[in-house]
C-alpha cells in the first residue's frame, strides 16, 4: 500500500475538519468534557490520531450518510471492514485505517 502524498494529508484531514497551515495540523475539538480545544497533531499519520479525531466523525458518516439510519453498532461493524479490507493490503495498521477513512470521506463525495 502506497504511503500519501503530503497533499493527500493535507485533503484528508480538512475533511475530518483539521485545518493545514504550513504543515501544522490543528483543529477544534471537544474535549472529555465537552469543552472545545485546539489540538495539534506533530504526526498527521499515527493510530492514536486517527482513532482520536477521525474515527468518531467516519462512524457518524457511516450511520447518517452512507447507511443512513443504521445503529451505532452497525456503523462500528461497516468501518471495520473498511479497516480490514485495506489491512489487508497492507502490514502498517496506522497506514490502512488512514485509507479506510479516506474511503469513507470519499464516498460522502462519491469520489471512489
Amino acid at each position: 500500500m502506497n504511503e500519501p502524498t503530503q497533499v493527500q494529508v493535507r485533503e484528508f484531514w480538512e475533511g475530518y475538519g483539521v485545518e493545514v497551515e504550513e504543515d501544522v495540523y490543528h483543529g477544534d475539538f471537544p474535549d472529555q468534557e465537552g469543552y472545545e480545544t485546539i489540538v495539534y497533531l506533530p504526526k498527521p499519520i499515527d493510530l492514536n490520531n486517527l482513532f482520536k479525531y477521525a474515527v468518531p466523525i467516519a462512524i457518524e458518516i457511516i450511520m447518517t450518510k452512507i447507511f443512513k439510519n443504521i445503529s451505532l453498532e452497525k456503523a462500528r461493524e461497516a468501518f471495520l471492514m473498511f479497516w480490514l479490507k485495506e489491512w489487508d493490503r497492507s502490514e502498517d495498521p496506522a497506514l490502512a485505517l488512514f485509507w479506510a477513512l479516506d474511503k469513507v470521506r470519499k464516498e460522502v463525495r462519491n469520489e471512489i
